[in-house]
């Protein structure tokens, strides 16, 4: 997927005679992973730089020892075998002892980066604010950008999502506190998040166009990038948690507090996840445009193991379009044609975040890690409800809720871009049976 200048996204036909194949993936010079940039001075993956980084810090490399012949040879698996070969590998392909910064020169850049970024997201607060109030979406004007067919379509994914939410809940246990959660309750949560997702995905009718096995890989290979995302929109700044629970969906979720995540993943990978989420938050989008963003992510036409590449690329490329249409009514053109680029030009961040989930980056034991890789390994799209499809459970559902509407949800609000005119949810929300969505007064009104 190409991004021109002008914001239009368009789509490469690996058959096209003209088609310029992707950049070709990186490896570290050291032990061959993955690598996205030079460190230090040599191509190296995040492993072998983070080694190379605590071996100078603490001057261990002039105690390593070699216990065979100074020859062995450093891959992925090995890398952990000889630090003695693996750090004379890095200093071979270029990496230089004094490029590392010691610690108190670490935390002195890092103390300086987090003033600035403050002060970047005061101005870009305020700035935001007068963008807010120079234009004002008219529903009245909304067939000039979407047709009925669109409003449907975007109605469609945020009802989906929403019976998904209710179809997958989270264990009634995990209420109980809102932080100091143990390692099991992170992964059950993080989870439940992947079989909402995976419920999600079965109800859209683009997927469902796709074959078994292509949607099995977009689905095992982009469910992370959705976890992320969502998680990004929702990540409540003010409390450091997950989630804001002044969003949709989330009235009656468990809370996952941030300091509780960090204790799980190493230091450069947690503000790797702040970092997505404080770019996300700074483009200042709404609910519907979010849930449009995810669905295009899900129909990536670039993931490995896809057999019909075009017909994924044709599906997603709807969504492109919707999501660019959508946004010239919700926002203008001046300010849609500058947000949509932004969007997609977060989704490289996106992947890299996610591809920094080695077990290098993760403090869980093996047999946790194994279990997640065959968690994820087993993903497989089915129905949630023994004896009752997700389509019987939408309908039903909506019979008994008003059902979220583009026209009778979403109210202009100048003082937020999060423009959904949602009620306070009555605490006795479970008991009426109500969306998580569903205003106390809607209940009443159906």
């Amino acid at each position: 997927m190409n991004l021109p200048y002008n914001g239009c996204v368009t789509f490469n036909d690996p058959s096209d005679p003209s088609f310029i194949p992707a950049k070709q993936p990186k490896f570290c010079r050291v032990c061959g992973d993955r690598a996205k940039s030079y460190h230090f001075g040599g191509l190296s993956c995040d492993s072998c730089k983070a080694f190379f980084r605590r071996s100078v810090q603490s001057a261990g490399y002039k105690n390593f020892q070699c216990p065979y012949r100074r020859t062995c040879e450093i891959t992925i698996s090995s890398r952990k075998c000889c630090q003695f070969c693996r750090f004379q590998k890095c200093v071979n392909i270029g990496m230089e002892k004094g490029w590392v910064m010691t610690e108190e020169e670490r935390l002195h850049v890092l103390k300086i980066r987090t003033a600035k970024r403050q002060q970047e997201e005061e101005t870009n607060q305020g700035r935001r604010k007068i963008r807010r109030e120079s234009y004002h979406a008219d529903l009245n004007d909304i067939h000039k950008f979407l047709t009925e067919d669109d409003i449907h379509c975007i109605e469609s994914i945020m009802n989906s999502y929403g019976t998904s939410c209710l179809s997958v809940p989270f264990d009634s246990s995990l209420s109980s506190r809102a932080c100091g959660r143990n390692r099991t309750e992170i992964i059950d949560m993080f989870f439940t998040v992947i079989k909402q997702f995976a419920n999600f995905a079965q109800q859209l009718r683009s997927f469902a166009v796709i074959p078994p096995h292509d949607q099995e890989i977009l689905l095992r290979t982009g469910v992370m990038e959705l976890c992320f995302l969502r998680g990004a929109y929702v990540f409540d700044e003010t409390r450091g948690a997950w989630p804001d629970q002044e969003k949709m969906f989330y009235k009656i979720s468990p809370t996952l507090s941030a300091e509780d995540v960090r204790r799980l993943v190493s230091a450069e990978l947690f503000d790797k996840h702040m970092g997505f989420i404080r770019g996300i938050k700074e483009i200042d989008i709404d609910e519907p445009t979010l849930m449009i963003l995810l669905v295009t992510v899900l129909m990536s036409s670039d993931r490995a193991g896809l057999v019909n590449v075009s017909l994924v690329a044709k599906e997603q490329e709807k969504y492109c379009v919707l999501l660019k249409n959508y946004m010239l009514w919700r926002y203008g053109s001046r300010k849609a044609m500058v947000l949509y680029p932004k969007l997609f030009l977060k989704l490289p961040n996106l992947r890299e975040l996610t591809e920094a989930h080695s077990d290098y980056h993760l403090r869980l034991n093996m047999g946790e890690l194994e279990e997640i890789e065959r968690r994820l390994s087993c993903l497989r799209i089915e129905s949630p409800t023994p004896g009752c499809s997700t389509s019987k459970l939408f309908q039903r559902n909506l019979v008994t809720n008003r059902r979220w509407s583009l026209r009778g949800n979403l109210s202009i609000d100048s003082g937020s871009s999060s423009t959904l005119s949602l009620e306070e949810e009555s605490s006795s929300s479970e008991g009426s049976g109500g969306f998580p969505w569903t205003s106390e007064k809607e209940n009443e009104a159906d």
